[in-house]
């Protein structure tokens, strides 16, 4: 599972970095060479945890959770834990992937999607609540 997950969060951050590759029918200034830079990949257990900021570098909470479509083979969605104290109350947040973006030292997250957005999200259940309710109602 843990191989899956690092297999599904190495696609989701190669995705953009495709997107950036010049247009069809731009001139190419050179031929890609055997020693390009190698491709950039965080292991996920570095993102659970991670402290997620606003662009503005204030403190809006951790990262508890990614999600995986397991349809698209990548990561959609990311659960915010936000304003809990010591681990007690606060409340988990869903927001898109795409709305987070790597910072610069690679240590924490930024939300780069408008405030309402963090605002309006849906609540999302604690870690290991959902797997609680599908072994409950399997039996």
């Amino acid at each position: 599972m843990k191989l899956v997950l690092a297999v599904v969060m190495v696609l989701a951050l190669v995705a953009p970095v495709l997107a950036q590759q010049s247009p069809p029918g731009s001139p190419s200034t050179s031929a890609p060479s055997s020693s390009s830079q190698p491709m950039l990949q965080i292991d996920s257990s570095s993102i659970v945890g991670s402290p997620v900021r606003s662009p503005d570098g204030k403190d809006l909470g951790k990262i508890s959770r990614l999600m995986i479509d397991p349809r698209e083979g990548r990561v959609t969605t990311a659960v915010i834990s936000m304003g809990s104290k010591l681990g007690i109350g606060g409340r988990n947040v869903a927001v898109p992937w795409t709305s987070l973006r790597v910072g610069q030292d690679q240590q924490k997250l930024v939300f780069t999607a408008d405030q309402r957005l963090l605002d309006q999200a849906p609540s999302a259940s604690p870690a290991g609540e959902d797997k609680q309710e599908r072994s409950k109602d399997s039996k």
